[in-house]
């Protein structure tokens, strides 16, 4: 290898500033007038170790180059700190007109007339094969930068070059795979006569390269080309098939393909315990988890290693939505079993979800649609501690709108406690769920958090209504108040017109809702934390109605009063009144949502209530 052949020439410390600046422009010119002056200038390199050579290569001057290699041939051979030769630089940057020239037979020749006879086929292989500080070739840089034309070079001069790996076992194919360059790949493929197909210290393939770089198109290429690579594992167990179920975005024709190369790799484990299927359960990859279940339905039965839990705990105990329909939809049957199966420490899907306080999972596990009594699911199973879901949901205490709503969800749904939970109670006392109403330190500061909320919603409502109390008397356009017939008098001048209703109409929405919040608040304060906390839910929501009939009483009063006289004025109070909400209630929801979930509540019964 020419590593150990490197030229060691007789340098300055530092470039000549007129040299460096003619080697950057490329300005043979000066270069020709400098050399001229002294011979010895154009050995000069800059702190790097980079010879005038190789900042010409990296600038692409090609007619630089040709002028430096017939003053100074020895360049061609020098490396700078990171052991890079000029023929790294050009072929990173992809400058195939200098690449050819630092490999062409004119420079070759004149290497030869300074060396024994047959030195120049062996001087050009080696340096091709030269590797820099990280054991990279030209041919690995060139094709890490997706440079064919570079690369078409340099497999002309050296084929054999492919079969070089880097410090890491990485061979040229390989980088570029992992790049993503498809046209390098066809051309390493079909031009070299050996390739190297795995990586070094970790076996991954070079499919397993393109598909961790999330490149379709080469991972289709390569199958097409060599698909016995859909069987190879690397060093943790991880087939292809993993690999491309593991991204976060669903490469479902990737994995189609994969399917119809090597469909046994359903059933492998990687070094985690998991399978593909297990993957795409906890990814949430619904469409692949179809795609494998199709091809291989028997392996919905398999469970990780590490926990024992099937894909539908999986799912929920990751809270995907997704895949958790899908398989209590499109696979009933096969979830009829599964959805009461116990992990490693004995908990249910159930059990998980209520552990994760996902009101979703929960709701879906025990949704009416598909039918609870279709999916034999057993409300009644404990864990090895001995807790059903609802012993659970009762130990944790409720600190959330979520997990009350768990606890109430599955009451709802027939679930009960479990003899261990009642055993507990007789043995301690003092046990958490044994408190009727009696706040504990945590639930003090969540209670007086929601308090402080229903206040604030009560004085809200209250202002609604006065506004909108005060709009039905001072409705736009007055009332007939001079001559007319008595059933005139009084009544409203615009009554007939439709704008005036929709004011009429939403001012009485606005009105009646803000005074059931204020009711709903004002009764519910003084009642159990639960009763609180479920007041404050509702008394948020119906108050989005209030504020959206006082937005349109005002939007239409203003139309009422301004579009006789100006109708764009008039159109633009609308556009204006109307996208308030829409502006707003992002805002509005995310900061209500934050704070009712701080807020909290301790919802606890005691003995008698379980």
């Amino acid at each position: 290898m020419m590593g150990h052949e490197m030229a060691v020439l007789p340098v300055a410390s530092t470039m000549d500033r007129k040299l460096y600046e003619c080697a950057l422009e490329g300005d043979v010119g000066n270069l020709k007038n400098l050399y001229s002056k002294d011979h010895e200038i154009v050995k000069d390199i800059t702190p790097q170790g980079n010879t005038v050579l190789h900042i010409a290569a990296k600038r692409g001057h090609a007619h630089f180059v040709k002028e430096i290699l017939g003053l100074e041939p020895e360049l061609l051979k020098v490396a700078n700190s990171k052991g890079d030769t000029a023929l790294h630089e050009a072929a990173r940057r992809g400058y195939a007109d200098v690449v050819k020239e630092l490999l062409n037979d004119k420079s070759a020749e004149l290497l030869v007339d300074k060396d024994v006879e047959g030195f120049q086929t062996a001087e050009i292989e080696d340096l091709t094969n030269f590797q820099n500080a990280e054991k990279n070739t030209a041919l690995h840089e060139a094709a890490k930068g997706g440079h064919g034309d570079v690369v078409s070079v340099l497999l002309k001069c050296n084929e054999d070059a492919t079969s070089v790996v880097n410090q890491n076992g990485e061979s040229p194919l390989y980088k570029a795979c992992e790049e993503g360059h498809l046209k390098v790949v066809v051309q390493l493929f079909k031009s070299a006569t050996s390739l190297t197909l795995e990586r070094i210290h970790d076996n991954k393939t070079i499919l397993h390269a393109a598909l961790l770089g999330g490149h379709k198109d080469v991972a289709a290429y390569l199958l097409q080309e060599l698909p016995k690579l859909a069987k190879s594992s690397d060093k943790f167990g991880s087939t292809p098939l993993h690999l491309a179920i593991s991204r976060e975005d669903e490469h479902v024709e990737i994995v189609q393909e994969l399917l119809k190369a090597d469909s046994s790799a359903c059933y492998k484990f990687n070094v985690k315990g998991m399978t593909p299927l297990h993957i795409a359960a906890e990814k949430g990859h619904a469409h692949i988890l179809q795609e494998i279940l199709n091809c291989r339905p028997d392996c919905i039965e398999l469970n990780d290693q590490k926990h024992k839990r099937n894909i539908l705990h999986l799912a929920v105990g990751n809270e995907q939505s997704k895949v958790v329909r899908y398989l209590l939809r499109k696979r009933r049957m096969e979830m009829s079993e599964l959805i009461n199966e116990p992990d490693k420490e004995g908990n249910t899907p159930l059990h998980l979800a209520t552990i994760k306080d996902s009101l979703e999972m929960v709701n879906l596990l025990l949704s009416p649609s598909p039918p609870m009594a279709a999916l034999n699911l057993n409300l009644k199973a404990v864990n090895k501690a001995g807790h059903t879901a609802l012993d659970l949901a009762q130990i944790k205490g409720g600190h959330s709108f979520a997990q009350l709503s768990i606890w109430k969800a599955l009451r709802s749904a027939g679930c009960t406690h479990g003899e261990h939970l009642l055993e507990d109670l007789k043995e301690n006392p003092t046990f958490p769920t044994t408190q009727v109403n009696k706040p504990t330190s945590n639930s003090n500061s969540a209670d007086i958090s929601l308090q402080k909320m229903a206040e604030t919603l009560s004085v809200v409502a209250a202002l609604i209504a006065t506004v909108t109390f005060a709009a039905a008397f001072t409705v736009p356009g007055g009332l007939y108040q001079g001559p007319g017939g008595r059933d005139e008098e009084g009544t409203a001048v615009m009554i007939n017109r439709v704008v005036f209703k929709v004011f009429v109409i939403s001012d009485t929405v606005a009105m009646c809702s803000s005074m059931i919040v204020a009711l709903i608040l004002v009764w519910a304060v003084p009642g159990v934390p639960g009763l609180l906390a479920g007041a404050v839910g509702w008394g948020l929501k119906i108050l989005w109605v209030a504020l959206g009939g006082m937005v349109v009483t005002f939007v239409t009063a203003m139309y009422l009063v301004v579009a006789p006289k100006c109708l764009w004025l008039a159109v633009l109070v609308c556009i204006l009144g109307s996208s308030t909400p829409f502006i707003v209630s992002p805002l509005v929801i995310d900061s209500a949502k934050r704070n009712v979930h701080k807020a909290g509540f301790h919802y606890e019964y005691n003995q008698q209530g379980l």
